[in-house]
């Protein structure tokens, strides 16, 4: 063949990967997209949903970033939520938001990684290398970038940051067009900064390092060209590349300044979560992880070896050697080549990664180096290139490659439409709109995705464990959603969605009938689900007619201290977390009356940017509510959110009192305690409830009650043909106080009375009139609304 037909058969060879690899990448991204639209609702998860749920809020106050919400690790600054926000002001549909949002922000990453293929002469490529970006290798890949979108912007940002400093050395003499590149450089750089300190680790500081061992080879090679002045060899070598190396400083300090603003500064006005990062000692364990995390980035898949997991596990060795050799071969070439730069560049970055996490004790995730995974497609690609040109091999290993590429992502596809993560969660989004409930509570993972199954209708509280727990029931857990819901409370009718195991380790539920289940999975369903970090299988929706109802049940925070005060000597519970709010302490015990009771706490305050807690407490005014010698109730109002409340008791009589328990909550001045089978005739406490038997009293405990209007409630089973009442005493003599049951069913009594006058010694008090047993769960009082 002449060397005319072998440049013209090669220009078609050339045409013809061009067009396949063209055809190659509509139908990745195609497919991508018809798989996401068909399937997403399966794959969510509360990450996700939060995305569209900050994105909604921004929407509706026109902000860029807004105080009124609890952020995560990151402050969303130039993230995803300006493009979810965006088209919230044109859809009401959020299925078809976060599908048009994620094609937009998949294309931004696309368009910046052709530019790049472009500058790095990989055009020939740039198609096949954009289909790769588009493929699930690995579950991380699929769940994080191509699904959740979360690292679009990182990559985006990279990607333009590398692009822009290269094509910087392409423009000497073109000052006014360097000025701009190096202008966007350093907004890109700062406003990422102001998000967080994630830029500067995956690209400013390895841009930075690169930048200096660049300078550092050329000084040395200068020196051994003749010139014997360090001085003019590093000045030569600046000379020589002036704009690439100021754009690696100034990227650098932008995204330190906006980082050292998120956190001296936005921390102050905007909720989100900052680690204290320390330097540790050489952790073996730690290098362990961060490499098997690199491998599971790239596509490793642990389980049976006969099965798909083989065809993963061989695309991931052979991507990370091919991987590797290209960093070698890249690093051998001269180090003005663009080759080497890039691979230095590249080598810099899991360095700086594997260095940060191993000599700190900062958070890492096995989905943290995805940011870094887009690095290794050009690499490779340099490292075809190479093989073409020396061995003239034409296309034969890349499409090889490819090939491997493009099964394992069918692989990848199949078991993920094999899966539905939600399919219970959709049908309780489902009963739960039909059924008239808007508004309820979840712990994380299954809240906020309710919200996003119900097009936006749900209204989730995302409750802490601790809530399930019983340590502190009043408690939202301060993460990725509404910082309203601190302070407001459900309306109307609520729900409480529970999991199988959350439901059988919660204290709490044990104050809740099952009566109150409104939907539960049948027992047939088999289904796995990741929540709380547990495999469950079944939900349970507990249902209620208002927040009162619900808080009514769990809403208190108890402290079993049994704790004797000596005379003189004062009594302060442990520290509670609590938000602003009416509260009602109620104290249990015996001889109170010689005690003075008090609620304290530490006020914050805001000094030279940071928030301090002073040392020096600080008494909340407050008033009795009740008082007799074994029952205390203070009443008071907090103003602020606080960490460190506390009651107090100091006992200024001259006799030894004793406190049972303390109990903090927001409506009840009165709740029983159905342990101690105290204040029952006919009747015994078992295990927290109280059986009365016929002819059976139950009284107690003898309280003293201000004016007011007041709901005493009984709740329990067996309660037809039994009475309520309240009684107190007056001159020595116990008398009955009028009153009426508004509510009377065979598990709850409402029984309403009235105090014209603070009144002694009250006892609240169940007749079992009936010819057989009864069981209470509780009686409580409270002041009526």
């Amino acid at each position: 063949m002449t060397p005319i037909n072998s440049l013209k058969s090669n220009d078609r060879n050339e045409r013809i990967f061009t067009v396949v690899s063209f055809i190659l990448f509509c139908l990745c991204f195609c497919f991508l997209f018809w798989f996401l639209n068909v399937n997403i609702e399966r794959f969510l998860n509360s990450d996700d949903t939060s995305e569209l749920m900050l994105a909604k809020i921004l929407a509706d106050e026109n902000r860029l970033i807004t105080p009124n919400w609890f952020y995560s690790t990151e402050l969303r600054v130039f993230n995803t939520q300006i493009v979810y926000a965006f088209f919230f002001k044109f859809f009401n549909n959020w299925h078809n938001i976060r599908i048009v949002s994620d094609i937009l922000l998949t294309l931004t990453m696309l368009v910046s990684a052709y530019w790049l293929f472009r500058v790095f002469k990989l055009k020939k490529y740039a198609w096949l290398g954009l289909a790769m970006l588009l493929i699930p290798t690995s579950v991380h890949y699929f769940e994080i970038v191509l699904k959740g979108a979360y690292y679009y912007p990182h990559i985006v940002i990279s990607i333009l940051t590398v692009a822009i400093l290269e094509s910087l050395r392409n423009l000497k003499g073109k000052k006014f067009l360097s000025f701009i590149l190096l202008t966007v450089l350093c907004l890109l750089a700062f406003l990422s900064g102001l998000g967080g300190p994630r830029q500067i680790l995956i690209v400013y500081l390895p841009v930075l390092v690169t930048a200096v061992i660049l300078l550092v080879l050329d000084s040395i090679e200068n020196y051994k060209n003749g010139e014997k002045s360090i001085g003019k060899c590093v000045k030569a070598s600046i000379k020589a590349d002036s704009s690439p190396l100021l754009g690696s400083v100034l990227t650098f300090v932008f995204g330190l300044a906006g980082f050292i603003i998120n956190s001296t500064v936005l921390h102050l006005y905007y909720d989100y979560f900052s680690y204290d990062i320390n330097f540790k000692s050489f952790n073996i364990n730690r290098l362990k992880d961060v490499i098997a995390f690199y491998f599971q980035n790239f596509g490793y898949t642990e389980g049976k070896v006969f099965s798909e997991n083989l065809v993963h596990n061989i695309v991931c060795f052979v991507w990370f050697a091919l991987f590797v050799v290209s960093l070698i071969v890249g690093l051998k070439r001269k180090k003005k080549d663009l080759y080497f730069r890039f691979s230095l560049l590249t080598l810099a970055s899991y360095l700086v990664y594997v260095l940060v996490f191993i000599f700190s004790d900062i958070v890492f995730k096995d989905r943290h180096s995805l940011v870094l995974l887009w690095m290794t497609v050009p690499c490779i690609f340099f490292l075809f290139e190479e093989i073409r040109n020396k061995f003239n091999m034409r296309y034969i290993p890349v499409v090889m490659f490819c090939g491997l590429i493009l099964i394992t992502g069918a692989c990848r596809y199949k078991t993920l439409s094999e899966r539905d993560d939600l399919a219970e969660l959709k049908k309780i989004a489902v009963f739960l709109t039909e059924n008239g409930y808007r508004d309820g509570y979840a712990t994380f993972w299954n809240g906020n995705v309710l919200t996003e199954l119900s097009n936006g209708y749900l209204d989730v509280w995302i409750s802490s464990d601790e809530l399930n727990e019983g340590e502190n029931n009043d408690r939202i857990f301060e993460w990725l959603q509404k910082k309203t819901h601190v302070y407001e409370h459900p309306e109307g009718k609520v729900f409480w969605v529970l999991s199988e195991a959350q439901r059988r380790d919660s204290r709490l539920i044990k104050n809740v009938s099952d009566q109150h289940i409104i939907y539960e999975t049948p027992e047939d369903v088999n289904w796995d689900v990741f929540d709380s970090e547990k495999l469950v299988k079944r939900f349970y929706v507990y249902g209620f007619s208002s927040y009162d109802e619900l808080y009514g049940l769990i809403g208190n925070i108890t402290i079993s201290d049994n704790y004797t005060i000596a005379p003189g000597k004062e009594y302060k519970t442990r520290n509670v977390e609590l938000y602003p709010d009416w509260y009602y302490v109620t104290v249990q015990g015996s001889d109170l009356n010689q005690a003075d009771f008090g609620a304290w706490y530490n006020p914050v305050i805001v000094k030279d940017y940071k928030k301090t807690t002073l040392n020096r407490p600080q008494e909340i005014s407050s008033t009795f509510v009740s008082r007799s010698g074994d029952h205390v109730v203070l009443k008071f109002k907090l103003g602020e959110q606080t960490k460190t409340l506390r009651i107090t008791a100091h006992n200024s009589g001259s006799s030894y009192c004793h406190i049972d328990s303390v109990q903090i909550a927001k409506k009840y001045v009165y709740h029983s305690d159905f342990f101690s089978s105290q204040y029952v005739s006919r009747g015994r406490d078992d295990n927290g409830t109280r059986v009365l038997d016929p002819d059976g009293v139950s009284f107690g405990a003898g309280i003293t009650l201000v004016p007011g209007s007041y709901i005493m409630e009984v709740e329990g089973s067996c309660l037809d043909g039994k009475e309520a009442g309240v009684t107190y005493k007056q001159d020595g003599d116990m008398k009955p106080l009028e009153g009426k049951a508004v509510t009377h069913t065979e598990n709850r009594i409402e029984y309403e009375f009235t105090v014209t006058e603070t009144l002694n010694d009250c006892e609240f008090k169940v007749f079992n009139n009936s010819g057989k047993s009864c069981v209470l769960n509780y009686i409580r009082v409270r002041l009526k609304e």
